[in-house]
């Protein structure tokens, strides 16, 4: 329950209790999924190298008394843990074993599930293509199964997915889909997360008041429901889109309440985009040294997680507004030869006219 609110630490508290007892009565099982539950919560905090530690620990056990079901969750944790390393080819590797193993034993929902995650891999790989596939697949399991969650959560990747491919009219009818389905079995999140997409598909298309009418909407309910990290994404939209209306003011402050609540929340990545964003938004306003400021916060958050893509944006963008102002060309000595004949010659000619 913790968890699901976005308590990460206070959930971290209970796993460890509950792993602590299945450890001390030798229960295996039991503490293999504490382990894969610390691992989830780690996840959630951003620090995916320890979550890593617990899921391969997880996947341990799970192997040594031949816990298939908790084999292929610990593959697909493990998957997700790398996804967001940004080492998409290895997270391709565990989910593919995560799935072989959910078919063998016929989990239709894990499969639906590993499915999905693959369709993610590869569209972070930039194959759109190949990624709308396997949410294809997904999205009809789900539905074949009854799995009216699942099937949202497909058709919300599919509108992402043609989003990347600026098929933005396509991807706003995927996410109403979306939104229809979660509205209809009470899936309070799931109608913020489908919000929050439709937003952003208006925002691409510079229906910028549209797309912060759906963002506002999406706010509105991750507040009624507790969802803080929810909160902390909408506000975040939120700030974007004020940022392309050019009301930099409002932006920063969208930007500045995500970022606390991110702070609570403690997931570093998430704070860190943010910091970015402020920056990029001060900068706006010439507020150079607070931008710096931003900049170099979410800079440091980037190298800890050893991201270092995003530490060479950051980099950049320090870098830009560091840089001196340039020079003014220097003269071109045979364009100003050039001149001064003409201004002779023109002088010349009054000359020779009087």
């Amino acid at each position: 329950a913790y968890h699901s609110l976005g308590q990460f630490q206070r959930s971290i508290e209970f796993y460890q209790q509950s792993l602590d007892i299945s450890r001390e009565i030798g229960y295996r099982q039991g503490e293999a999924n504490s382990l894969g539950s610390l691992g989830n919560a780690y996840y959630s905090l951003g620090q995916y190298q320890r979550s890593i530690e617990f899921h391969q620990q997880q996947l341990d056990i799970s192997r040594e008394i031949g816990y298939r079901r908790g084999e292929a969750n610990s593959l697909g944790s493990l998957g997700n843990a790398y996804y967001s390393l940004g080492q998409f080819q290895r997270s391709i590797e565990f989910h593919q074993q995560s799935l072989d193993i959910k078919r063998e034993i016929g989990d239709r929902r894990g499969e639906a599930i590993s499915l999905g995650s693959l369709g993610n891999a590869y569209y972070s790989l930039g194959q759109f293509q190949r990624s709308i596939e396997f949410y294809q697949q997904s999205l009809d399991i789900s539905r074949e199964i009854g799995n009216r969650q699942g099937e949202a959560n497909s058709l919300g990747n599919l509108g992402n997915a043609y989003h990347s491919l600026g098929q933005f009219q396509r991807s706003i009818e995927f996410h109403q889909q979306s939104l229809d389905i979660s509205r209809e079995i009470g899936d309070r999140q799931g109608e913020a997360a489908s919000l929050g997409n439709l937003g952003n598909a208006y925002d691409s298309l510079g229906q910028y008041q549209r797309s912060i009418e759906f963002h506002q909407q999406c706010l509105d309910i991750s507040r009624e429901i507790g969802d803080r990290q929810g909160e902390a994404i909408s506000l975040n939209n939120l700030g974007e889109a004020y940022q392309h209306l050019e009301n930099y003011q409002q932006a920063i402050q969208c930007y500045q309440k995500a970022l606390a609540i991110k702070k609570d929340l403690g997931n570093p990545q998430s704070q860190a985009m943010s910091w970015a964003n402020l920056g990029e938004a001060l900068s706006k306003i010439d507020r150079v040294d607070d931008a710096l400021g931003a900049y170099r916060n979410a800079r440091e958050l980037y190298q800890s997680m050893e991201l270092e893509t995003d530490v060479r944006d950051c980099d950049n963008a320090i870098q830009a507004l560091t840089a001196p102002p340039p020079s003014p060309p220097k003269p071109n000595l045979w364009q100003w030869l050039k001149q001064q004949v003409r201004r002779f010659w023109r002088v010349f000619r009054q000359l020779l006219r009087r």
